[in-house]
C-alpha cells in the first residue's frame, strides 16, 4: 500500500514510484537511527514508522545528556527548535525535524516503559510518499521520492 500524503492519496497495489531507501519491517522495524541536536546517531529498535496523527514519540534512552538530565516528565514536549534526525541504518538521511513549541511540539518524551521504541508520527508522511510491502513476514517500509 502507497500512502502518499504529500499526493493527497493512497493506493493498493505495487509501488508505483521510484524508491531512494527501504528497511525491513513494518510498521516496526530494528533498522532505523536516531540523532538529536546533531549528536551521534543511535540505534532505534522496535521503531514505529506511524501513519498516525500522532506528534511521534522519542524515548528517554536516545535524549542527548544535556535533555536526558533537564526536568522533562515523561509525556512532555521536547524543547521547541530541537532538530531530529532520522536516517537508515545503513546511512541513508531519510529526514529531519524542527520540534515546534508546546503543546505542539512534534515529538515528546516517552515513558521508561517504553525506552527504545522511537514513533515517527505523521510527520514523515507529510514530507513523502512510503509504501509498505508485505511481501515478506516483516514487512518492508519503502521512502519514495517525490514525483516530479
Amino acid at each position: 500500500m502507497l500512502v502518499n500524503e504529500p499526493g493527497g492519496y493512497f493506493q493498493f497495489g505495487l509501488n508505483p514510484l521510484e524508491s531512494f531507501a527501504e528497511v525491513d519491517g513494518s510498521p516496526t522495524t530494528n533498522h532505523l537511527q536516531i540523532s538529536v541536536d546533531y549528536g551521534p546517531f543511535q540505534s532505534a529498535s522496535g521503531a514505529y514508522v506511524d501513519t498516525g496523527g500522532n506528534e511521534g514519540i522519542l524515548p528517554r534512552n536516545l535524549l542527548p545528556p544535556f535533555l536526558s538530565g533537564s526536568d522533562l516528565p515523561d509525556g512532555s514536549s521536547l524543547p521547541a527548535n530541537t532538530i531530529i534526525t532520522v536516517q537508515t541504518d545503513t546511512g541513508t538521511l531519510l529526514y529531519s525535524e524542527q520540534t515546534g513549541a508546546a503543546p505542539n511540539a512534534m515529538i515528546v518524551t516517552a515513558s521508561e516503559a517504553n525506552a527504545g521504541h522511537f514513533n515517527t508520527g505523521n510527520y514523515v508522511y507529510s514530507l513523502m510518499p512510503i509504501y509498505t510491502s508485505y511481501s515478506t513476514a516483516e514487512g518492508i517500509t519503502i521512502f519514495d521520492k517525490l514525483p516530479d
